[in-house]
């Protein structure tokens, strides 16, 4: 038996066990300031333009500090995430603040290139200065059941981290169903990431 097939074995009953997803959840006594500081806390920031240059970035990351100094009240967001060429900025303009230095990597959006290069890319923006690394899992791979595969890039990925966050992103989209959502999750946090995040369809 495949690795993958062990793994989403030993979680299948937790899966079968999930209570059905009600439609829509009454969240108004949720609303209090502490609540809303704490998603704001969560966010990304992130520039990933086609028109993006070091200074457009740097212009970006000044609005962070100045947002600091101007709302001093109010939580970081989680992280500044930008393409990785750029990430020596992140750690110049950001170094003085507590926010993640996160670019993306690995072939970002698709992931459809070599897994020598996509470990290649997250090296150099880990050198650079980035902190968190966002990827994308292989889709079409997963779709076609090539689990193992899927598991062997984030593991590849994840061996060059040392101690910076690896963000793995599914393209809930594209997975069309519950159980392959639940799959692609199993699979991704096996291999240790930070989190996964679950990214619908634009």
């Amino acid at each position: 038996m495949e690795q993958s097939e062990q793994l989403l074995e030993k979680f299948e009953k937790d899966f079968q066990g999930m209570p059905e997803f009600p439609g829509s959840i009454d969240i108004e006594g949720l609303k209090t300031e502490d609540n809303l500081k704490k998603i704001f806390s969560f966010i990304d920031l992130t520039t990933l333009n086609t028109t993006d240059s070091a200074n457009s970035v740097q212009e970006f990351c000044n609005k962070l500090v100045s947002f600091k100094k101007d709302f001093p009240e109010m939580p970081l967001v989680g992280a500044v995430c930008v393409f990785p060429v750029f990430a020596s900025v992140l750690k110049t303009r950001l170094s003085s603040l507590d926010v993640n230095r996160a670019v993306v990597s690995a072939g970002f959006p698709s992931a459809q290139t070599f897994l020598d290069l996509k470990v290649l890319e997250t090296r150099k923006a880990l050198e650079l200065g980035a902190n968190e690394i966002d990827i994308v899992i292989s889709v079409g791979e997963f779709l076609e059941g090539n689990y193992e595969f899927v598991m062997e890039e984030i593991s590849s990925i994840k061996s060059v981290m040392g101690e910076a966050h690896l963000k793995v992103i599914l393209e809930t989209g594209a997975l069309d169903t519950p159980q392959n959502i639940w799959e692609a999750s199993i699979i991704a946090m096996e291999q240790g990431p930070i989190l996964s995040k679950l990214l619908p369809e634009k």
